[in-house]
């Protein structure tokens, strides 16, 4: 007994005896058992006229492929595979009603059946309505009847009938099992409801008997609802009839703070929520019972915000008539928009418009005030949807300074002050205008500074004369005017004037003179008239005299009344005895003062620091009340001078501890008075953030002051009964500085609870000017744990085929939900989730090959969790339509001489010559020997391993297909393993080269592989490898045969690869292909007979090789017969005469006429009587003859076979008389005498004639 490995074995059996050791052997194939899994859905109960899938399981071990074949309802679904789900999809076409329905499936090998079993299935109805028909209304112990109408008809289907019948009052049941009608007798009277349920085993409905719900009214009746935290609103919904009526309201909220989103359920029809939050709110009503099902057509809409309780402004306290202001309101803690903010006067309403500065929403206006001046008031309305403030502030319009006069109101000289009066639009101002009065005064580069009360104002003693120039700056709450006055200053006086003091204690005397009285009125009776105003007050009064002094007139007055008295004195001057007078008018003015005795001063003490500027207002107390007061009013980078007694200033020094101080000065003296101002930064919640609360784990509420808060206190209730300050449980409290250069800090406090759900958070903070508070909440979580992440389907899978992953958690509270994410970007398009509170299935398919991470977000309203699976799923997409050619489909590639030096290899070790990029492993050489005939293997010993081929590319490429690797066969025991990319049509594809070294025709295949399956494709014709032909001659250069004689013709070469030869006689082509022509009686003539040289590498070959070609001529020829000579001479041709005389300068043309005239291949050889002879290949001969005389001609014709000559020509040529320049006598000239004459002309010639 032998246990065998898979795979071919040989067994041998010897027997040894004396006589020897004969032996016996055989083949045993080992393999691995074939089995077969079938897994099927029991029971399965498909439903007539449905679209459904049963889904067959077939799992076959097996090493070889086999069929697979399902015959349902004689449709038969053929598999040819290893492994195999089968499908079957059972429609309304394949089944009919009561129709039992059976599947054969087989397992198919060569020849014989290894598995096959049957299925047999039934189909059931699906129910699509029932009704029951009753009575409404029955009397006590009535037989009534109750009939069920069941579509389809009950009596096709397996169905089982339960009736029920319910008081509604007492809840007794009685329940029958029979059939679709049904006798009842109800003993008691009341309220039943009857109920059937009907159910085969595929489908199940019921039916219920009961009221319908209609007459539905809801209240409220608005949709939209805008209320306050903490309020409740009711809701109420009621009917007219209706059975056992259940009321599902839906709430919706999105809170501002936490921005969270909440939803819950209540099934009361009476439903009063509270809102604690500021937020909006969804609120829809569902009802419902066993008959009907309604859904309210609208929906409510419920917006909480918070209250306005009141509003900080920001608006000047004085203004000039027809200016235009600008007024700012903040809301304190309202973090959004209020609906609105106006602002009116008496004349106009103004929108203001919202504006960010920082965490706060400011609103922003112009207000246009009128001309008139006085106080004006404005209404500032802030409201938003629950709530109204409505603020009122005022502002004090008050008039510009008009056009300012100075006016010297003295006696003006050295030795005396200078006083000058301030004139506004030519009045005195009086006291009640509250003017302050800046006094410059320079006289020779010497400059001093005044501050009055009052417009009229001195200078200091003048100590010498020159150009005085005096400027006076006149300003009020809202203006600043100036003027300037230059005087000169005598040393004495010049003129007449009018001096008193400018101030004067009450009770006092005020002493009044004239100074500068004329030497005509100087011990004269002069007198004073003053008409005196304060305010809206004047009178006339003539002071008490005082005696004069020799040069000036004296008066006392004793003021009655505090306060500024402006005065025009009438100085009246007698200067002669008959009582004629001079009239002179001085205006000028005196300010009767008080002693001050005490200064208070009353204000805020504490100062904060606001996103808004404000206002803050001080009043300095004087005792006794004094007119003429000047305020000097200081704080840190502030300096006020005014004649007020209240400094209003939206001036705010940096945070710290200040003085404010305030001096009070008229001409009597002056008293101090301060106060000590605490400045510091109001407390403003910039933001707060809670981490996420877990149920027993420590959380955080991280709140953010725009300030340091660890000097204060802060106070934070949890909501679940514990409650921590900074000054007693300080061990929770952490505080962090922020590095955002603003000052801000974060205090963050710790907190465990120990019960999930909403808590309400109440936290406050102060400090020494300010304290905030806010109302907030926070859900405690249940934290997700115990997550587990699996792979249902295998790790590598085809496209579009499903892959199941599973995700489970342990706990994760109310509300899990499972965000899967396949990695290929489709937002999970491709996607099926089926999901419980702690489950969650994932059907997902692929469409793009790849390597894909699963990966699936798992959160609740508290946390989320991501995660990984622990495997790469890949994606791979079946090969398709393999393709294989060589590149520019050329079959052929020639060997050629190696140029390398490299020492020759054999045929086993040629692989190093191989495309170094490829991996190119020996393979077995008995299954890729090349296909070598008899001449090539004869040139491939006779080679010796000295050629080889240029690198040859061959290309394969797939229509799909992915992850595929190409392994190249190229038929001479050598291959190469190419990865796949793709080409310019996306198509996967390789490229590879390869050199040959041996003559052949070679099998070249290719085999495409991935993770799913492999594909092979072979070139359609095998590639040869070839010596091309070479040196192809024939074996004469021509061919010279006589007419009617038989031609043979022999091509050779000097290497090459099963050759082949195309013959060509001029442009007839000839049917012979090999090395030799016999061609038959050809015409006379010129004959040209080409031979081409081919083989498999010049037809198509690696690159383009050129057929070798060679060519000869052959000429037939017949035996020549007969020549004649023919001589043209103007234009006539004459070939019948044997002599000829013709003119010297004659070119003549010679002309051989042959017999036969067919005959073309003729040299012909001219004798022309002078010694060189001459030959043409044309019967033409052109010559020009130098010397007159007689010329005898002839022609010989010959061909490659024989000649022939014409009869001679005999040309005489004469040269004509070109002159006859003289006749000369030659003497003696005597009678008798013979007398000689000769004649003299140009050429000499032969047979000439004389007369």
């Amino acid at each position: 007994v032998h246990t065998f490995q898979r795979g071919v074995h040989e067994i041998t059996l010897t027997v040894s005896s004396a006589f020897g050791k004969p032996q016996k052997s055989l083949l045993l194939v080992a393999l691995n058992e074939t089995t077969f899994v079938l897994q099927t859905k029991t029971p399965f109960k498909p439903i007539v006229g449905s679209q459904e899938k049963h889904v067959i399981s077939l799992t076959i071990n097996n090493e070889k492929k086999l069929e697979a074949e399902l015959i349902c309802n004689e449709d038969s679904t053929l598999f040819v595979t290893k492994q195999q789900k089968l499908f079957y999809e059972i429609s309304n076409s394949s089944l009919v009603r009561n129709f039992n329905h059976s599947c054969q499936l087989a397992i198919l090998g060569e020849n014989e059946i290894y598995f096959e079993d049957i299925l047999i299935y039934r189909d059931y109805l699906n129910f699509e309505n029932l009704d029951i028909a009753k009575k409404s209304e029955v009397k006590t112990n009535e037989t009534f009847y109750s009939y069920l109408d069941i579509l389809p008809d009950l009596s096709l289907t397996s169905t089982n009938a339960t009736w029920t019948i319910l008081n509604v009052k007492k809840n007794t049941k009685c329940n029958i099992n029979y059939g679709s009608k049904q006798t009842f007798v109800i003993n008691e009277p009341g309220l039943y409801v009857v109920k059937a349920t009907v159910s085969n085993p595929v489908a199940e409905t019921d039916v219920t008997v009961q009221d319908p719900i209609s007459g539905w009214t809801v209240k409220p009746t608005k949709p939209t609802i805008f209320t306050q935290p903490n309020r409740q609103i009711s809701f109420i919904s009621r009917f007219k009839t209706g059975t056992n009526i259940e009321c599902i309201w839906t709430i919706s909220c999105h809170f501002l703070k936490p921005k969270k989103h909440y939803s819950y359920q209540a099934t009361n029809c009476r439903l009063k929520p509270t809102f604690k939050f500021p937020g909006h709110c969804t609120i829809t009503l569902t009802t419902k019972n066993k008959v009907s099902f309604i859904r309210f057509p609208k929906s409510w809409n419920v917006f909480i915000e918070h209250p306005i309780r009141h509003l900080e402004i920001f608006m000047p306290k004085f203004a000039k008539p027809g200016s235009s202001i600008a007024v700012e309101v903040f809301i304190p803690n309202i973090h959004h928009d209020v609906t609105n903010v106006k602002i009116s006067n008496e004349d106009a309403f103004y929108n203001a418009k919202a504006s960010v500065r920082g965490s706060m929403i400011v609103y922003k206006s112009k207000v246009d005030l009128p001309k008139k001046i006085g106080l004006q008031c404005l209404r500032i309305r802030a409201h938003n949807n629950v709530s109204q403030v409505v603020e009122r502030r005022h502002v004090m319009i008050v008039a510009e300074v008009g056009q300012i006069e100075i006016q010297s109101a003295g006696c003006l000289c050295v030795g005396k002050p200078a006083v000058f009066l301030v004139q506004i639009d030519g009045k005195i101002p009086a006291e009640n205008k509250h003017y302050l009065y800046k006094w410059k005064f320079e006289i020779n580069h010497v400059t001093s500074t005044a501050f009055t009360s009052v417009p009229i104002a001195q200078s200091g003693v003048l100590t010498q004369s020159g150009n005085l120039t005096v400027t006076a700056f006149v300003s009020n709450l809202v203006s600043e005017k100036k003027a300037s006055l230059s005087v000169q200053v005598p040393e004495n006086i010049i003129h007449t004037c009018l001096q008193h003091n400018l101030a004067s204690e009450l009770g006092s005397t005020l002493n009044i003179s004239v100074l500068g009285l004329p030497d005509s009125c100087k011990n004269k009776n002069v007198s004073l008239n003053l008409l005196v105003k304060k305010n809206r007050y004047s009178f006339h009064f003539k002071p008490q005299k005082i005696k004069d002094a020799p040069d000036e007139a004296r008066w006392r007055y004793v003021p009655q009344s505090p306060g500024f008295h402006s005065i025009m004195a009438q100085v009246s001057l007698e200067e002669d005895p008959n009582f004629i007078s001079t009239n002179l008018y001085f205006h000028s003015g005196f300010n009767v003062e008080q002693r001050i005795s005490s200064v208070e001063l009353s204000g805020p003490r504490n100062l904060p620091i606001t996103g808004i500027s404000q206002y803050h207002e001080w009043r300095a107390k004087v005792t006794p009340s004094s007119s003429g007061c000047i305020f000097i009013w200081s704080l840190p980078d502030l300096e006020s001078i005014s004649t007020h007694d209240k400094l209003t200033t939206n001036h705010i020094p940096s945070p710290g501890t200040h003085q404010l101080r305030v001096r009070v000065r008229n001409s009597l003296g002056h008293l101090d008075a301060s106060m000590v101002v605490q400045v510091a930064l109001a407390l403003a919640l910039l933001n707060y953030t809670f981490s996420t609360f877990f149920v027993g784990h420590t959380g955080t509420l991280n709140i953010t002051f725009n300030q340091d808060v660890a000097q204060g206190d802060i106070f934070v209730d949890f909501g679940d009964g514990v409650a921590v300050s900074w000054k007693q449980h300080p061990s929770v409290f952490k505080f962090y500085e922020n590095k955002d250069g603003n000052g801000t800090s974060t205090v963050e406090v710790s907190h465990t609870y120990h019960t999930g759900g909403l808590h309400t958070v109440h936290f406050n903070a102060s400090n020494s000017i300010s304290r905030i508070e806010r109302w907030t909440a926070v859900l405690v979580a249940t934290p997700i744990s115990g997550v587990k992440l699996e792979l249902l389907t295998r790790q590598i899978v085809p496209l579009f085929e499903e892959v199941l992953v599973q995700c489970s958690v342990e706990d994760g509270g109310t509300g899990v939900g499972f965000e899967w994410d396949f990695g290929d970007g489709t937002d999970g398009q491709y996607t099926t989730v089926n999901s419980t509170n702690n489950s969650s299935l994932a059907n997902h398919s692929y469409g793009v090959a790849d390597t894909y991470n699963v990966t699936v977000r798992i959160c609740n309203d508290y946390e989320s969790i991501t995660s990984h699976l622990n495997v790469s799923i890949r994606a791979v997409e079946p090969i398709e339509k393999l393709h294989l050619r060589p590149r520019m489909e050329q079959y052929a590639a020639p060997l050629m001489d190696r140029i390398s030096t490299a020492p020759l290899l054999d045929k086993k070790s040629a692989s190093p010559f191989l495309d170094k990029k490829y991996t190119d492993p020996v393979s077995d050489e008995k299954s890729s020997a090349p296909l070598l005939n008899k001449k090539s293997i004869a040139s491939l010993d006779s080679s010796n391993g000295s050629y080889a081929t240029e690198s040859i590319a061959f290309e394969a490429w797939v229509w799909r297909g992915s992850d595929i690797n190409f392994v190249f066969d190229f038929g001479d025991g050598h291959t190469a393993v190419v990865p796949s990319e793709l080409n310019v049509w996306s198509l996967p594809c390789a490229t590879v080269k390869h050199t040959y070294f041996y003559e052949g025709a070679y099998q070249v295949s290719v085999t495409a592989t991935n993770p799913l399956d492999s594909v092979n494709q072979t070139l359609p014709q095998p590639f040869f490898v070839q010596f091309p032909p070479e040196n192809l001659v024939l074996d004469r250069q021509y061919y010279i045969i006589q007419y009617k004689m038989n031609l043979s013709v022999h091509a050779a070469i000097t290497r090459g690869t099963d050759v082949s030869y195309n013959w060509m006689l001029g442009n007839e082509q000839l049917p012979d292909t090999g090395s030799s022509v016999f061609l038959p009686i050809l015409e006379p003539g010129i004959h040209i007979v080409s031979v081409e040289a081919y083989n498999k590498v010049t037809d198509f070959g690696y690159k383009s090789i050129r057929r070798p070609m060679a060519s000869s001529k052959i000429y037939v020829q017949e035996t020549l017969q007969e020549i004649y000579l023919c001589l043209v001479y103007d234009a006539k041709k004459n070939c019948h005469y044997n002599e000829v005389e013709l003119p010297l300068d004659t070119e003549f043309k010679f002309v051989a006429e042959v017999l036969p005239a067919s005959e073309r291949s003729l040299r012909f050889t001219w004798q022309l009587g002078i010694p060189d002879l001459r030959r043409s290949n044309t019967p033409v001969m052109q010559y020009q003859y130098q010397n007159p005389g007689r010329y005898m001609i002839n022609v010989t014709a010959q061909n490659h076979i024989s000649s022939v000559s014409s009869q001679p020509l005999v040309l005489h040529l004469i040269q004509k008389i070109a002159n006859l320049t003289s006749i000369h006598c030659q003497g003696p000239n005597l009678v008798n005498q013979l007398i000689t004459f000769r004649a003299l002309y140009w050429f000499e010639s032969v047979n000439i004639g004389y007369q």
